[in-house]
């Protein structure tokens, strides 16, 4: 039952990885190769605001996975996760 939880917390932040590769092929199919560094100075704003939503829906998306699964505050997946290993190490019967 634990592993099950484990998987399932972990599932919810991966599911920004599809959706940031996603954004990741608009960026190069709007942009081209060379927009995927994240400069910002690729004219202005209303020549560019594609490229632009697209690259800060990027960086959103990661931000979120990171924030989520990293953070360990328990209504977040890390936290879940961190009670799951606490409660694994100070239940074991030695």
């Amino acid at each position: 039952a634990r592993v099950e939880q484990i998987k399932i917390s972990i599932a919810g932040p991966l599911t920004h990885i599809p959706m940031a590769l996603i954004w990741l092929g608009l960026i190069v199919a709007i942009g081209g190769a060379d927009a995927i560094g994240f400069t910002f100075n690729n004219g202005p704003l209303s020549e560019n605001f594609g490229l632009y939503v697209c690259k800060q829906a990027f960086l959103v998306n990661i931000a979120l996975m990171a924030f989520n699964l990293v953070l360990p505050v328990y209504p977040l997946d890390g936290g879940r996760i961190l009670l799951v290993i606490d409660d694994e190490i100070l239940c074991r019967d030695d």
